[in-house]
């Protein structure tokens, strides 16, 4: 049985748990696409996959009893896709800067905000324009003061039909990855179709080989537009994220533990160090322990022997 469920998902858990005291051969295959929250579904999973270095230090601490494997966040591409050629060209001051992703993942936390590198660049780059596609400014009050001071420079959008959305990529001279929370696979996918990416390194870490190309501060974003990457450094990244999104690389890694029990390695591993950062995020271990404990005392009667 595959689960590739909300973390949320309490009654689908414990459905799973009633079929495995009935049957004890049924296999939990779990893949574990919100790695940075509580999931019940640890308690219940026979192979519990990984997505992210920051999602492995959280299992940490789950009590997985189940064989833990990497999997990786696919991009459905051929392989030659992750190699064509990209120009990484020198900001100017006429470029249009594009960020996007869901409303909650631009929400300051734990001081950390994107707010202050998108006023960096329009007062950097003059004429230059910073479209952000996600935010609700009815709803997500922490926009209002960046709005009323740059509504000029800085244009949002609650949400925009897919060819729009598409239209906006291509016309795009530079992508931002949202912050404190990464974007998912938007980020990559957009420095795989050519477009230059820069983006703050966070709490959130390690889901792409991409964010070897964050910044740790915002001078060192701005520097970095002013400085591109070597040719040398961007083929480097392609072959890091071919291993890690290629779509041949997580079906064989997939396949491999379904039908051959075979455990995968995180290729992200091998350079963690230029990733992870010290910067914290609010997530409370505290209600992660919680949770679990809960749910092993609910299923408890589960695992007893007739």
């Amino acid at each position: 049985m595959f689960l590739s469920i909300h973390p949320d998902d309490i009654y689908t858990v414990l459905a799973c748990g009633i079929v495995k005291s009935i049957n004890e051969n049924v296999k939990i295959f779990f893949i574990n696409h919100a790695d940075h929250v509580p999931s019940y579904g640890a308690t219940v999973a026979d192979i519990w996959y990984q997505i992210s270095l920051y999602g492995s230090e959280i299992d940490k601490k789950r009590n997985i009893k189940g064989m833990v494997t990497f999997l990786g966040i696919p991009i459905n591409k051929s392989d030659e896709y992750f190699f064509k050629k990209i120009n990484y060209p020198k900001a100017d001051e006429n470029n249009i800067f594009l960020t996007a992703a869901s409303s909650n993942k631009y929400k300051p936390c734990s001081k950390e905000s994107i707010f202050q590198l998108l006023i960096k660049i329009v007062n950097t780059y003059k004429n230059s324009t910073v479209f952000v596609i996600g935010p609700s400014l009815l709803k997500n009050h922490w926009w209002w003061t960046l709005f009323l001071r740059y509504h000029n420079e800085i244009k949002f959008h609650k949400s925009l039909p897919y060819e729009d959305y598409l239209n906006f990529t291509k016309r795009a001279d530079f992508y931002i990855d949202s912050h404190p929370a990464p974007g998912g696979t938007a980020f990559v996918e957009q420095f795989l179709q050519g477009v230059p990416c820069i983006g703050l390194k966070t709490g959130f870490y390690g889901y792409t080989p991409l964010e070897l190309i964050k910044s740790n501060s915002i001078d060192e974003a701005i520097d970095m537009l002013n400085n591109p990457p070597s040719e040398l450094k961007i083929k480097k990244l392609q072959k890091y994220i071919f291993e890690v999104h290629g779509f041949s690389n997580v079906k064989l890694r997939f396949i491999s533990s379904v039908y051959g029990g075979m455990k995968s390695f995180n290729p992200m591993v091998k350079y963690s160090d230029n990733i992870v950062t010290n910067k914290k995020t609010n997530l409370s271990l505290g209600f992660l322990s919680l949770s679990i404990k809960l749910i092993k005392f609910i299923l408890m009667p589960l695992d007893r022997k007739k």
